[in-house]
């Protein structure tokens, strides 16, 4: 069986109207341990619940509208040659699962915030996707799951997803961003552009609340 992964609208998950915009923004930070200790900190405390409807919420409002147009179409057609469709994501496993389920997608590796015995955030990481660290989540799952990744398609538009993209048979560089672009040039890997998000990507609104 075939399979691909990757993301839906990679950048839409990086602003949020209620406050997990830090959390989100500090995924894709250059020191991404500290920020992410402290981003997560901050959560510490928080009925797990009540983040994953608060996430919901601002995916279903602020995500979905931006997916590129071509998105879908993709999707699609992999599932018609009868692919396995995964997400990879550095996202917490709300926003994750939020993406999973709206895009009809049938797993997702991501990072995971942990929750006690309570139901509450502990303010500790679980377990980070990101960057070489994503890459190791997904060879994990892969290997779990029986999948070869040299028979797999990875789709990203992050520099931060190189070794991932080195790693799978097919890498699909998506609307990339510049060091991405250069690097897809030199290693020859393919680049697509599934067209501009429908929705500007930070609303007023949106930004108000998360600045305040």
């Amino acid at each position: 069986m075939r399979y691909a992964l990757g993301y839906v609208e990679v950048r839409g998950w990086r602003q949020s109207s209620t406050g997990l915009a830090k959390l989100n923004s500090s995924l894709h930070s250059q020191t991404i341990d500290k920020a992410l200790e402290v981003a997560v900190n901050t959560y510490a405390g928080q009925p797990a619940e009540t983040i994953r409807l608060q996430t919901l919420q601002w995916f279903q409002s602020d995500v979905l509208p931006r997916t590129r147009p071509l998105a879908r179409t993709v999707l699609d057609r992999h599932r018609a040659e009868g692919a396995r469709c995964v997400l990879a994501s550095s996202t917490t496993q709300f926003a994750a699962e939020a993406a999973r389920a709206a895009y009809g997608l049938s797993d997702a590796v991501c990072s995971v915030l942990e929750v006690g015995a309570d139901g509450a955030l502990t303010g500790r990481i679980a377990s980070l996707a990101f960057g070489r660290a994503k890459a190791a989540r997904v060879r994990e799952w892969a290997g779990k799951s029986g999948v070869d990744l040299g028979h797999s398609t990875f789709y990203s538009d992050s520099y931060a997803d190189a070794t991932l993209l080195s790693e799978v048979g097919r890498p699909v560089c998506v609307n990339p961003d510049r060091r991405l672009r250069r690097l897809a040039l030199e290693r020859g890997w393919e680049i697509q552009d599934w067209g501009r998000s429908p929705v500007p990507l930070v609303r007023r609104n949106s930004l108000n609340k998360m600045v305040a």
